[in-house]
């Protein structure tokens, strides 16, 4: 992510303040570390179950609020600025962004109680020009998933 948002023309979603990126890299350290897993589990019980290791709904029901303790902390993490790291979207906004989007494509989502504040964060990501712009095309996804 890094590599693409030096290598072309554009708004940086790197801060310039030297705080700020570290929190940036803390909010996308704690995602991968902590987010990836159980949201790849949630999405996987739904569009690919073999993949997934039939998962049972108990299992996806863990992996909701494990992200549900994550998006808490990365909520805490944003406090009252509009996006991850300040009023402006960074990097750490688009690390975080597909576990909503494929959550939502499964219909599932952190649940807002766990997590304050994410429906706000995910609503104004979901604003974004530059994401929307890097929305897949998951309509023939039917077609090769089951």
């Amino acid at each position: 992510m890094r590599y693409v948002n030096d290598a072309f023309t554009g708004p940086s979603f790197i801060p310039g303040c030297a705080a700020d990126r570290a929190r940036m890299d803390m909010a996308m350290g704690l995602y991968d570390s902590y987010g990836y897993a159980p949201m790849a589990r949630a999405v996987g019980y739904h569009r690919f179950p073999a993949f997934a290791g039939h998962l049972t709904r108990g299992d996806v029901d863990a992996a909701l609020a494990r992200l549900g303790a994550l998006f808490a902390k990365l909520m805490r993490i944003r406090g009252d600025s509009a996006f991850l790291v300040g009023e402006h979207p960074t990097l750490a906004d688009f690390f975080a962004a597909p576990a909503c989007f494929y959550l939502e494509l499964v219909e599932e989502h952190v649940p807002e109680e766990d997590a304050p504040g994410c429906g706000d964060w995910w609503h104004r990501v979901q604003g974004l020009d530059a994401y929307m712009l890097a929305m897949p095309d998951v309509a023939d996804w039917g077609e090769h998933v089951g």
